[in-house]
């Protein structure tokens, strides 16, 4: 089923929509140096790069009879075999993608309503922990 280009296709996908939120939250931050991007970008592409692919796939493998008839799979090996599951199987890295790039706008979203409610809860943290200027009991060693 060529899972490894399926891995590789879905983990660029990832990478591409990781630099688009990445991106959006470094605007939002002032005094970063002017190569702070990309560094950033290199930092998560070698993560990437260096993503351990069959180490992945050996780990699912069991997971496949567990819930799967030999059956069912000699069915689903015969429709991958098929033109049929051919197509879907070269098309799917595309599709993964192109579903990810018309989903990347509501994730951005999304991921910045999230960032501004926890920029608002850590500052109302603040403010209630700057009211309570008191010192905490440290505890003692017996």
């Amino acid at each position: 089923m060529h899972y490894p280009d399926l891995i590789e296709s879905a983990l660029d996908a990832m990478t591409k929509q990781m630099h688009q939120m990445t991106l959006a939250q470094l605007e939002k931050q002032p005094n970063l140096p002017p190569d702070f991007e990309a560094r950033l970008d290199k930092m998560m592409d070698d993560r990437i790069k260096d993503f351990p692919i069959a180490d992945l796939i050996q780990t699912m493998i069991p997971a496949f009879p567990r819930h799967l008839t030999k059956g069912e799979v000699d069915a689903l090996t015969a429709f991958y075999s098929a033109p049929t599951g051919q197509k879907i199987l070269t098309e799917m890295p595309a599709t993964t993608a192109d579903a990810m790039r018309a989903a990347s706008g509501i994730m951005q979203k999304r991921m910045a309503k999230m960032q501004d409610r926890l920029q608002s809860e850590i500052a109302q943290v603040r403010k209630e922990n700057d009211g309570n200027s008191e010192p905490q009991p440290q505890a003692t060693a017996n």
